[in-house]
């Protein structure tokens, strides 16, 4: 589904947020290009088919990066998708010797940026279809082999012969047939009544009734009829004597008619000389024929069963047929003598042909010579005879593919039942939808719990089940991708569904593909809907933003509260030194932060005593994880000095250990004589009380009865003491406050946290309101019990007021902030096209160079010499190696920028993947991988293949041929050891800096950026990245993906 807000028209794959993920995941090849056909995108299955990297080919003319597909389909219909802004779909056969043979079915989709060009492989489709067509060509061209061959040895006969139906009607006749009766064509005879051909009477002359015609009673079940003398005529109305022999024709033990054969008697000598011309004719055609034929003399028991036979002739073909040698067969020698362990089913068969003259077609297999035939056999000669004629054929190849037919439909019907069972389970909603209604055939659970209720809906249409899908356009999307035969992705897109009697109304957010369903005539039928539920993932993201804004503003709230405090506040790190340090201290110190962080007491020139003093302590709190309370004496560098007492405090880190040490102090050296001024200050405090202007002062007992009430309370509220001493001081409160007991909350709230805030209206005694913002304070007995609660609060209407326009320029000033961040993300887009740019201007002249080292190489190279040749082959790879480097730097670029997506990994899965990646491209050097079961990980997907792609690709090319590389974790760190050269571990602080190596490219290739890459990424995760080495006994990178 996609939202209706799109207008159905094609969208801009190169920024739907969320598209590319789709692109990495589908098999389909996907190119997006911008309007002047350079690169802009490729994704796996393009990089992997083509052997070919995207920032290899991007910014490239597609015709610089297939140059074979200028002048093609290829350039037409991308030229004409691009001039008239209409997706085009074609096909193509790309033929590449050694490289390619492909049958391509190419879309291709044009959008105000550029082309998003799908390329399907239907090359083993097409093989199917061809290689299902040749079969059937090869068994048709067999069947007329099979039916010439046949129709050959018909026609060479001098016998005439014909064939007709249970209704006696002829079916089938051989040349001398139609000779000998007088017909010019087969289809003057074939199909006519049995009496309309042959016009046939007893030896007397009496016309044959058509029920006592021997011919008839065959065709309808009757017994083989063996008839000397009687007359046929002819179609010139002559007739002639015959000799016939009629049997009825059994097709899987039913009678479908009858065959005849009958000789002409009227000159039997020229029949005799014709019979004989015909035997050599045969005998010659028995000898040629690829089929093999043979007769055989049945051989029965007592008992009348048939037990064994003996060959009286076979031709040639019958050796290559059975592998029985011909001199073997006719060497007197009985088949079981030869073949001892044949069949019983086969001398059944030829035994009940041999006692009942009826002909019998099988195919079946002989085990004993391994091969599958398909056998006509017949009786030769009249009743009693033992006599058996054979043609075969070994169509043991037929059966095979018959056979491997069967095989991949029942693996069709297999797997089909597989996909449908990963349908039930899968983690994404599927429906399949049939026809121009939309009906549906197919939901597996999670669609039906996400859109239906758990209701089965198969059967109804879209429109029954889900009529708001229809109303926000979701149907148009479907009809869409089944007319034009391309499928449609989107990503986080709204979906509303209406209010139930149990559910009320939501919107739910999806990423989904509506691919058509085409069948083998290439018609559409329907849709393939693959949904998957992002709404926790978009609202997460969402909330995820709201408290990183609330983190910000209370970091803001933190910073202010730390800088404007009136104690000393700093931070120690595990080595005891400063990390922070508050504007109080700094100015105590007369240094600024930048001049303290890093430094250790003793490097601020702290007394020694006082120095070990907070070490002492520091290192306490790391022990015992509390509290640590101190007192000291100290001198400021600017001369200020005094008691100071201080509380030290753990802060923990998030995997619950003490990571620093949180302290604060103040200078309490006029304690004592603030205790001596105590008297003074209470007279200071009433008269305050009595003379503080804005403050209003007010004190009472445990049940809030008013027992003090100073001046500014009378000119604030307008209620003399004596008016109100006595009385409750809910009196200030409104009505509406006081009806949600707001007095007395605040009065517990301040019995138990010693102190309750308060800022809400008050009443005054003419019963105006104003804007009251103040405390309650619990006082407290000697024995610390609440006596009473003093409450202090002014009027705050005005400040109340400028708050409110405050918050209103606020606004205000947040859209501002928006529309900067959005004017500096365009620019830091515009720096990336800089680098893109300079990256494409660099690589036009390397390829240059290479490109005319090569020539001079090739067209050249016999007149240069060994120095010059040299010098050329050095130029050229050093481009090719420059070239890399721009590609690599422009990936550590990328690096410092990408978004780290966190989400589970599987991490055996996914080092096994890369192996496989890195096998397919030769980069393996004979290497095996022995990858840790069950390991997991939560980080960035393509960031972590990243990693694993560089350590697994370096643990192979510096291992020996056929070495093993061994992936494992413990404790949160993942480890890829080789059995390589190894390294000493005084060059290991370098080896994660760029262009660091500690090889030649001579000795092993590279360009020194992949383990920066590698740090760089998993710092980005907050992990850390280490490596443990000996020379010749092999390398351990292990890193970890969090702190």
């Amino acid at each position: 589904m996609v939202s209706n807000d799109l207008g159905g028209q094609t969208p801009d794959f190169a920024s739907v947020s969320g598209a590319h993920w789709a692109l990495e995941a589908t098999t389909d090849n996907v190119v997006l290009m911008d309007r002047e056909f350079r690169v802009v995108y490729i994704n796996r299955a393009t990089a992997r088919l083509n052997g070919i990297t995207l920032e290899s080919v991007r910014g490239r003319s597609i015709w610089e990066v297939w140059p074979g597909n200028v002048g093609t389909d290829f350039e037409r219909n991308y030229r004409r998708a691009m001039a008239e802004g209409v997706p085009v779909r074609f096909e193509h056969v790309y033929l590449e010797p050694g490289k390619f043979d492909l049958h391509l079915d190419i879309n291709v989709y044009p959008s105000p940026d550029g082309l998003a060009v799908f390329f399907q492989d239907v090359s083993v489709t097409k093989r199917e279809a061809a290689r299902a067509d040749s079969i059937r060509l090869e068994a048709e061209r067999a069947l007329q082999e099979r039916e010439a061959t046949l129709r050959a040895a018909l026609d060479s006969s001098v016998g005439g012969f014909y064939g007709v139906d249970k209704e006696g009607v002829t079916t089938v006749c051989n040349a001398a047939f139609l000779k000998m009766l007088g017909f010019a064509r087969m289809e003057d005879a074939v199909g006519k009544k049995l009496h309309d051909v042959i016009h046939h009477s007893y030896p007397d002359g009496s016309h044959y009734p058509k029920e006592e015609c021997p011919i008839y009673l065959a065709a309808s079940g009757g017994p083989p009829v063996h008839v000397v003398g009687e007359l046929f005529f002819r179609l010139d109305g002559s007739s002639f004597p015959v000799e016939y022999w009629t049997a009825p024709i059994v097709v899987d033990g039913e009678v479908e008619g009858a065959v005849t054969t009958f000789v002409d008697l009227s000159e039997q000598r020229t029949k005799e000389n014709a019979l004989q011309k015909s035997e050599a004719h045969y005998q010659s055609l028995f000898e040629s024929l690829d089929e093999a034929f043979c007769t055989f003399e049945v051989i029965f028991d007592a008992t009348g069963k048939c037990m064994d036979y003996r060959f009286l002739d076979v031709n040639r073909a019958f050796e290559v047929q059975t592998g029985i040698r011909r001199e073997d067969a006719l060497g007197g020698r009985t088949m079981r003598e030869m073949v001892p362990d044949h069949e019983q089913k086969w001398f059944d068969q030829y035994g009940q042909v041999a006692r009942t003259g009826i002909p019998i077609r099988i195919e079946d297999r002989a085990e004993a010579l391994g091969r599958h035939y398909e056998i006509q056999a017949f009786r030769i000669g009249g009743e009693g005879s033992r006599e058996v004629g054979a043609i075969f054929k070994d169509v043991s190849a037929r059966w095979e593919t018959e056979w491997e037919r069967e095989r991949l439909l029942a693996e069709l019907t297999l797997e089909r039942s597989r996909l449908i069972n990963l349908f039930h389970i899968s983690p994404s909603a599927i429906a399949v939808l049939r026809g121009q209604e939309l009906q549906y055939e197919y939901t597996n659970n999670l669609y039906r719990n996400l859109f239906t209720g758990g209701e089965d809906v198969v059967g109804r249409t879209l429109a029954e089940v889900l009529p708001e899908a229809c109303e926000q356009g979701f149907d148009r999307l479907l009809r869409d991708a089944m007319e034009t035969g391309v499928p449609f992705r989107h990503s986080e897109t709204p979906f509303t569904m209406r209010a139930t009697a149990d559910e009320p109304e939501r919107t739910v957010y999806v990423d989904f593909v509506y691919h058509p369903i085409q069948e083998l005539d290439g018609t559409t039928s329907g849709v393939f809907a693959h949904i998957v539920d992002v709404t926790d993932q978009v609202l997460a993201r969402q909330r995820v933003q709201e408290l990183a804004e609330s983190l910000k503003r209370q970091t803001s709230l933190w910073d202010a509260a730390l800088t404007n405090i009136a104690d000393n506040v700093w931070v120690f790190d595990r080595d005891v030194r400063f990390r922070y340090a508050n504007q109080r201290l700094l100015e105590l110190w007369g240094l600024p932060l930048e001049r303290i962080v890093g430094k250790s007491c003793e490097e601020l020139d702290y007394a020694p005593e006082v120095a070990a003093r907070l070490r002492r302590d520091t290192e306490r709190v790391f022990e015992t994880r509390g509290l640590v309370p101190g007192e000291v004496s100290y001198t400021s560098p600017t001369g200020e000095s005094g008691l100071f007492e201080y509380v030290m405090a753990p802060v923990f880190g998030s995997d619950g250990n003490v990571e620093s040490v949180a302290g604060s102090s103040r200078d309490v050296s006029e304690r004592n004589a603030a205790l001596r001024a105590l008297s003074e200050r209470e007279e200071l405090f009433r008269t305050v009380f009595e003379q503080a202007p804005d403050d209003a002062i007010l004190v009472t007992d445990l049940d809030r009865t008013l027992t003090a009430w100073n001046p500014a309370a009378e000119r604030i509220t307008g209620w003399r003491a004596e008016e109100v001493l006595g009385k409750p001081a809910d009196m200030i409160f409104t009505a509406e406050d006081q009806a949600a007991k707001a007095p007395e909350e605040e009065a517990e709230s301040a019995a138990r946290n010693g102190k309750a805030e308060d800022e809400r209206w008050h009443m005054r005694k003419d019963v105006s309101r104003f804007w009251g913002s103040g405390t309650m304070n619990s006082l407290h007995d000697a024995e610390g019990k609440v006596r009473g609660y003093l409450k202090v609060f002014r009027d705050a209407t005005s400040r109340y007021e400028w708050a409110r326009a405050v918050r209103e320029m606020n606004k205000d000033l947040e859209a501002k902030v928006a529309d900067r961040t959005s004017q500096l993300q365009a620019a830091v887009k515009e720096a990336e096209g800089f680098n893109y740019s300079i990256a494409h201007d660099l690589r036009a002249p390397l390829r240059a160079m290479v490109a005319t080292s090569s020539i001079l190489l090739e067209d050249a190279g016999a007149d240069l010499g060994s120095e010059h040749r040299v010098l050329l082959v050095r130029q050229k790879e050093n481009a090719l190696r420059l070239g890399r480097l721009i590609d690599e730097l422009l990936r550590l670029s990328r690096l410092a920028r990408a978004e780290v997506k966190r989400e589970p990994l599987d991490m055996t899965a996914m080092a096994l993947s890369v192996f496989n990646d890195l096998e397919e491209q030769g980069r393996t050097n004979g290497c095996t991988v022995e990858a840790q079961e069950g390991m997991t990980a939560q980080g960035d997907a393509g960031l972590v293949r990243t990693v694993l792609h560089n350590l697994i690709g370096n643990a192979c090319k510096f291992s020996p041929h056929g070495g093993t590389i061994r992936i494992r974790e413990e404790a949160g760190a993942f480890a890829v050891a080789d059995e390589g050269v190894g390294f000493d571990m005084e060059f290991a602080a370098k080896i994660f800096l760029p262009f660091e190596r500690l090889v030649t490219e001579a000795e092993f290739e590279g360009t020194g950026i992949g383990l920066a890459n590698v740090e760089r990424i998993v710092r980005r995760h907050g992990g850390k990245v280490w490596v443990e080495s000996e020379r010749d006994k092999g390398t351990t990178f292990s890193f970890t993906l969090s702190a």
